[in-house]
């Protein structure tokens, strides 16, 4: 080979970025390109008027968020403050479908515990169910109730989950092409991109590209674990992500899903304690933007798939649930035009609500006013998907065994009951199905208030009527054993019962 080829090979090899380098030409491409000032945006609201959003940055607390100048003074004075231990078991987070089914499986022996059948549980029928357990609350369900063996008796929960596409991108959005050349770092420690005539976008993406290549690797070698903490420890240091974050909507579809795949690879191993402490203790900033880009179509699936990675982190999702910006999800955001969007945002609300069970049971014991209020306009809605998803995530809170005293409270109010009564007689078969796996809850209650029984024996015959020839073309035996079970319940209820 020539020696002009041989020293252009070897050109090539010396360009090869170490992960500092790579955050630093990234950093410097950033600052080249204007940040989103104005973050407020324009939503339906839930009565069908137009609403103006505010940024997330004091939203809901009647003051002002925190300026430029103080964002940059918080990065700088937290920069040194983060611990870069090694994170825990990475694979700890990722919750399995037999995982999923275990959890269904501890819910169900849960219900039988406290709801099932009398003649199964003569010798104590009339005691209460026991208190949730921490130990039966893990985040991926994996144990499942020793109770539960065999065939399943009684009442159970089904399984969820949502279905959302990745990614979503608006072609009639161009980013702008801006061509400042990239900075000279002092001491030429960093060095030039090697391309002249590239414009800081492309520079941009290239970086971008390299980071996530550092933490997926090319399929031919495995990743490097001691490079991608020293990525992500830089990423920190330099504050990488709140600049991205910033100017995130003029980003080019492809930079944005790398940068996705770059927080979600950080965060769900939590390396250099990306997530937990960096994000949780010191940048809740980076949760605020990423609420608000689900005012933004063009990134709003990239940013919901970032803020539930960041909360498979317990500490995250309880800064998230008890701060003002969980709101707009029940009042806005499952409610947005955009189906992929508004079904994104509502997978976002429900892995918030049960993916990290003590901490949710405290948030929904804490706020049930609140939220079971807006709970109904959610089962209200003229939305055919919005009742259907929040049918469905209502019937698994309330069967979930940490979850017990919100749901001893939610199915002793009446108003709640015929809500349900009415969704039970919706015009959609699979809104009668899933209302179903709410109203049986009210049934089997063996201590059920008098204004609840006087509710149920008033409409005894006409329910049983109805249940009697509901849905009988589906061929599942569990919801055969449970529909009879209902049936029963109701046909001996007596006033007598509704009196006491």
């Amino acid at each position: 080979m020539p020696t002009g080829g041989s020293s252009f090979l070897s050109s090539l090899t010396k360009r090869k970025k170490s992960p500092e380098q790579l955050v630093k030409l990234a950093v410097a491409c950033l600052h080249e390109l204007p940040a989103v000032e104005d973050a407020s945006w324009t939503c339906p609201g839930v009565d069908g008027t137009k609403a103006t959003v505010p940024a997330m940055d004091g939203l809901n607390r009647g003051e002002p968020g925190p300026s430029k100048q103080q964002k940059q003074d918080e990065l700088t004075s937290s920069r040194h403050s983060i611990s870069s231990s090694a994170p825990s078991n990475p694979d700890a987070s990722r919750t399995s479908s037999a995982g999923s089914d275990a959890g269904a499986s501890r819910r169900s022996s849960f219900f039988l515990s406290a709801f099932g059948k009398k003649e199964a549980h003569s010798h104590d029928s009339g005691s209460a169910p026991p208190p949730h357990s921490s130990a039966g609350s893990s985040r991926d369900g994996s144990a499942a109730d020793a109770s539960t063996s065999g065939k399943v008796r009684g009442i159970s929960i089904r399984p969820t989950g949502l279905s959302v596409s990745k990614f979503f991108s608006d072609s009639s959005r161009k980013p702008p092409i801006l061509s400042p050349q990239e900075s000279n770092w002092s001491q030429g420690s960093v060095g030039q991109s090697g391309i002249e005539g590239d414009s800081v976008m492309e520079r941009l993406a290239k970086r971008l590209s390299q980071m996530k290549l550092v933490l997926y690797g090319d399929g031919e070698k495995e990743v490097d674990k001691d490079k991608c903490v020293d990525l992500a420890e830089n990423i920190i240091k330099e504050g990488l992500m709140p600049l991205l974050l910033d100017r995130f909507t003029n980003l080019p579809f492809e930079a944005r899903k790398d940068a996705a795949q770059i927080f979600n690879n950080i965060a769900r191993h939590n390396h250099a304690g990306f997530a937990d402490p960096y994000i949780a203790d010191h940048h809740f900033s980076i949760l605020e933007q990423l609420i608000s880009g689900y005012g933004h179509p063009e990134v709003a699936l990239n940013c919901g798939s970032m803020l539930r990675e960041a909360a498979r982190h317990e500490k995250v999702a309880r800064r998230i649930l008890f701060s003002p910006h969980v709101w707009p999800f029940f009042d806005t955001f499952v409610h947005l035009p955009n189906f992929d969007v508004a079904s994104d945002s509502f997978a976002t609300l429900r892995d918030l609500l049960t993916k990290h069970k003590t901490v949710a049971a405290e948030f929904l014991e804490e706020e049930y006013e609140q939220v079971f209020d807006k709970y109904k306009s959610l089962l209200a809605s003229d939305n055919y998907v919005t009742r259907r998803m929040s049918l469905k995530m209502l019937g698994e809170i309330l069967l979930d065994r940490s979850n017990f005293n919100v749901m001893m409270r939610y199915i002793s109010s009446k108003e709640n009951l015929k809500m349900i009564m009415n969704l039970l007689r919706d015009k959609s078969a699979s809104i009668q199905f899933e209302a179903f796996h709410v109203f049986k809850v009210f049934v089997a209650n063996p201590k059920k208030p008098p204004a609840i029984v006087k509710i149920l024996v008033t409409n005894r015959d006409k329910l049983v009527t109805y249940l009697t020839h509901f849905h009988t073309d589906k061929d599942d035996e569990q919801f055969r054993e449970e529909k009879s079970l209902l049936v029963n319940t109701l046909a001996n209820l007596d006033y007598e019962e509704a009196a006491t």
